[in-house]
């Protein structure tokens, strides 16, 4: 289901656009979440405001 939904997506230009972004933040989320991870700290403990980054 999700290959279908993703090939329908790929058809078009905004589709498309709308997967490379998906993309991007992807793996910019993943990027902070291993600088988290590298850091030893919580997400409790970062300054008011940054916990909520990766609820987007």
């Amino acid at each position: 289901m999700a290959e279908i939904l993703y090939e329908l997506l790929a058809r078009t230009p905004d589709g498309m656009r709308g997967l490379a972004a998906a993309r991007l933040r992807r793996g910019v989320l993943n990027l902070l979440h291993q600088g988290l991870k590298s850091s030893g700290m919580t997400q409790p403990s970062l300054p008011s405001g940054w916990a909520s980054v990766g609820r987007l």
